[in-house]
């Protein structure tokens, strides 16, 4: 099989179909689990790459194109996005349809976006036709008031990895719980960092007042000390000269 599993959506929810396929392929299988061989053969590796995403809607018509019923044949799973908008949709029924008659019906997995499965009530029914009672294929609720985005979708994980729910789960709050952790510490680390930084910063700014300080009176009084010395040189001509003229007068005289 060339893909772990093929996403069905209405095209009217994309942004789902995105977002599930970007994060199967960037969940990293646990190192012990690698190389664990799957009920098809399928050996597990450290990502499961690639997932195909449908296609948004193909034009009207009573077949599906040659490249989507070739990804559905060469597709371990298909994992449909439940809502009202994939229920109304012929597209997303004609895939279940085309999958279920290839014998794969047990690899069908249904992840609920909104909606209620088997409600009766063609505004608020998730499931498209093929997927109604007694099928009811679901792995998993993304609805606040059900597993949530994130157990929603290791339900996904565990469905196509063949591993135990709440063990992945388990293993996934573990890591989640050392990431923070971790983040924690670097954070701690970081403000202790900035903080000493503070703090020499403000030693050293202490020290170049000091300093200027120390360089200013130094000048102030190297500057008093010129000037007294100024004057005392001034002093001392004005006697010189006083003499002078007194000694002159005397001879004179």
């Amino acid at each position: 099989m060339k893909y772990w599993a093929f996403i069905s959506y209405s095209s009217k929810d994309r942004r789902w179909g995105e977002w599930l396929r970007r994060r199967l392929e960037n969940y990293r299988i646990p190192k012990d689990i690698r190389g664990q061989r799957l009920t098809d053969g399928a050996v597990l590796s450290k990502y499961l790459r690639p997932i195909f995403r449908d296609r948004d809607e193909l034009p009207s018509s009573d077949n599906l194109g040659e490249k989507i019923q070739i990804a559905l044949k060469n597709s371990r799973y298909l994992l449909v996005l439940c809502s009202p908008n994939s229920a109304r949709s012929r597209w997303v029924n004609k895939e279940i349809t085309d999958f279920q008659a290839m014998g794969n019906s047990k690899n069908i997995l249904a992840l609920i976006l909104d909606g209620e499965p088997n409600s009766g009530d063609p505004e608020n029914e998730s499931f498209p036709p093929a997927l109604r009672y007694p099928v009811e294929p679901i792995a998993g609720d993304l609805r606040k008031e059900g597993d949530g985005k994130d157990r929603g979708f290791f339900k996904i994980i565990a469905g196509i990895a063949q591993l135990d729910f709440d063990e992945i789960y388990r293993r996934h709050e573990r890591a989640a719980r050392r990431r923070r952790l971790l983040l924690t510490l670097v954070s701690i680390t970081l403000i202790l960092t900035f903080a000493g930084l503070a703090i020499l910063a403000m030693i050293q700014r202490d020290k170049a007042l000091r300093q200027e300080k120390r360089a200013t009176a130094q000048y102030l009084a190297t500057q008093s000390q010129l000037e007294l010395q100024s004057s005392k040189a001034k002093e001392h001509s004005s006697n010189h000269r006083h003499q002078c003229r007194t000694r002159t007068d005397c001879f004179k005289l």
